[in-house]
């Protein structure tokens, strides 16, 4: 068998230590450059995000809380850094996985229900008995458009158009479980609209002298 001579060896041996000092030289440079952008990028902050997909109206609890590490400089106005800031809060509206929270996703238990946070200034939220429908309730939804029409016993005249739909309150819930803050179980749902104080009047006083109906607008013309 053949040997490596004494000299060449010691020319693998150098090599071979060449070689781990440049790896570890690189190794160490690259932990350097990573410690650089956490500093340029500022401290690094624990934020809470949502540990799985939520819907409006959730009550939130430890189960819908999880969190991440984020740079401060990059954090939004309202971001939590503690849970215990909201535990016992509903939501406003959705949010997906790892989405953080802000004070403008909570509905405080202090400042009305969802429908009355949805409303834009000015409106006022009408509610319509579930039989103003002819289609199936589950058709309506948060945004949902529609035209109210007046059935009265000599004629049928459109009564409002393009009126938003905030809820269907009394719906009953597919979440499961006793923290779940929503609509109420009930048997007969009602309909809230988003009217000005005008269109609720004359809505009023056509559901006095007869029957008003819903009809659904297709979302290419809202």
């Amino acid at each position: 068998m053949k040997r490596f001579s004494l000299p060449t060896s010691r020319l693998y041996l150098g090599l071979s230590i060449l070689g781990a000092i440049l790896a570890a030289l690189t190794l160490f440079g690259y932990f350097k450059s990573i410690s650089s952008r956490i500093a340029e990028s500022g401290r690094l902050i624990e934020v809470v995000v949502a540990a799985r997909d939520l819907e409006a109206g959730q009550f939130l609890d430890s189960s819908c809380f999880s969190a991440i590490d984020f740079p401060d400089r990059y954090l939004l106005p309202g971001t939590f850094t503690d849970t215990s800031q909201l535990s016992g809060n509903s939501l406003r509206y959705n949010l997906t996985a790892g989405e953080p929270f802000l004070e403008s996703s909570l509905l405080r238990p202090q400042s009305g229900g969802l429908a009355q946070n949805a409303l834009d200034p000015g409106f006022r939220a009408y509610p319509l008995p579930a039989g103003a429908v002819s289609f199936p309730v589950s058709e309506l939804s948060e945004g949902t458009r529609v035209d109210v029409i007046a059935v009265g016993k000599q004629a049928t005249r459109p009564l409002l158009e393009n009126v938003e739909v905030l809820g269907v309150s009394g719906k009953k819930s597919t979440v499961s479980g006793d923290n779940y803050v929503g609509a109420a179980q009930s048997e007969d749902p009602c309909i809230l609209l988003q009217l000005t104080c005008d269109e609720a009047c004359r809505l009023a006083l056509a559901e006095e002298e007869g029957k008003v109906e819903l009809i659904l607008r297709t979302a290419q013309r809202i």
